[in-house]
């Protein structure tokens, strides 16, 4: 056949019939291939996160009848598992998460999972404000910092995964205020309270009149009271996700004499910033 005729082929209602069949067919055989890839992708999810989460106190005999599996598709699945490091076996019947859902893990701690959520908000909040922003949590009956983010030109002594006293500090202040009345007494009883500067809370009384002061207005002030330089205002973050407390603060340092900002503008920011971290914890971090 010439080209000339080839190019004006006309197919016949036949030809065209097959044609229709055959694209019918592939498209029918890759949805199939992807639905068997799929369901033996979800079964073997649901083999290991039974696995790890009965700690071993379910035979993988009692698992297969529990996925309504049978026994030799079990051990298949916990065989590729193995291969791939997301199941390491300790004995016979008996395994735990291997290196690679240990690495997963690692990535998905409640506190990791803050981190990922709250620090483009409040990388967007320090270059708003002109300031550093902080996140932290309580332990210890110290103030642990989890998230430092400072605009350009904006230095200070903190660090991440430093540790701070509490009772000097915006955010020590607010997570003092998150406490049961019977912790924050051992807290306040635990010892005495250096004086950092002039304005330092040190007299246990006073601090305790200004903890329920920051538990009523749900802000706290540092107002020079760890160094001469700097002021810092912080609030709580409420959420459901979480079993810890947590707060964030705005710092700024190199302020004139006794000069304090509109606290007004920044706490605006900061309850934004806070609400914003406070609704995404609640919809991805899970209970």
């Amino acid at each position: 056949m010439s080209r000339r005729s080839n190019i004006n082929r006309v197919d016949t209602p036949t030809q065209v019939l097959r044609y229709s069949q055959l694209s019918e067919y592939e498209n029918w055989r890759l949805a199939t291939e992807n639905s068997s890839a799929w369901n033996s992708a979800e079964k073997a999810l649901a083999v290991a996160a039974k696995i790890v989460l009965s700690d071993g106190n379910h035979t993988l005999r009692e698992i297969a009848d529990d996925l309504n599996l049978t026994v030799p598709t079990i051990y298949r699945h916990v065989a590729a598992l193995q291969d791939q490091g997301f199941l390491t076996r300790l004995r016979r019947g008996s395994y735990v998460p291997g290196p690679t859902l240990q690495a997963i893990a690692g990535h998905c701690s409640k506190r990791e999972m803050v981190r990922k959520i709250a620090r483009p908000i409040l990388t967007r909040l320090s270059s708003k404000l002109d300031g550093v922003c902080h996140m932290g949590a309580w332990d210890d009956d110290m103030v642990t910092y989890i998230i430092k983010s400072a605009h350009e030109g904006n230095t200070l002594f903190t660090q991440e995964t430093m540790q701070q006293e509490g009772y000097c500090s915006g955010l020590g202040k607010v997570l003092l205020s998150t406490l049961d009345g019977k912790s924050f007494e051992t807290y306040l009883n635990a010892g005495e309270f250096l004086r950092l500067t002039e304005n330092t809370i040190t007299d246990p009384d006073k601090l305790r009149e200004e903890i329920y002061k920051v538990k009523k207005r749900q802000y706290a002030l540092d107002n020079r009271e760890i160094r001469e330089d700097l002021i810092c205002i912080a609030i709580p973050i409420v959420s459901n996700a979480l079993e810890f407390p947590l707060a964030i603060s705005l710092s700024r340092k190199n302020l004139p004499g006794n000069y304090f900002p509109d606290i007004h503008k920044d706490l605006h920011q900061l309850r934004q910033a806070g609400n914003s971290i406070a609704s995404m914890l609640n919809s991805f971090v899970a209970r």
